[in-house]
């Protein structure tokens, strides 16, 4: 059923429109059907940046091809990554260990630096 994808480069915005157009032709779905609906796609940041630019080059096309049904949303681990990047910012403090509480303070302590 999926075996088509694996020819498509979605490495570009042709092959990313392409990979869409078969998907709504493997599920049966016309571009017609999604007048009005909600689909998120879900990708990293720049499969994401590929989905806004081929809804933004088409904004002057008819609304069945518009993409506009494309709901953008990041991928659950890049929000993990973001996650664990703002805990890591918000908690190390200062580099010597001497703020209380900080992670920086629990490496120098068990010594793992």
């Amino acid at each position: 059923m999926f075996y088509v994808f694996f020819d498509v480069d979605a490495t570009t915005l042709g092959g990313t429109s392409r990979l869409v157009d078969l998907m709504m032709e493997d599920l049966n779905i016309t571009p017609e059907d999604l007048n009005n609906r909600h689909v998120d796609m879900v990708g990293d940041q720049l499969s994401n940046a590929r989905v806004r630019s081929l809804h933004q080059l088409r904004l002057r096309d008819y609304s069945e091809h518009r993409m506009a049904f494309a709901g953008i949303k990041p991928g659950s681990f890049h929000v993990c990554l973001d996650f664990i990047d703002a805990i890591f910012r918000c908690n190390w403090r200062r580099k010597d260990g001497r703020d209380p509480g900080s992670l920086s303070r629990f490496v120098n302590i068990l010594g793992c630096s």
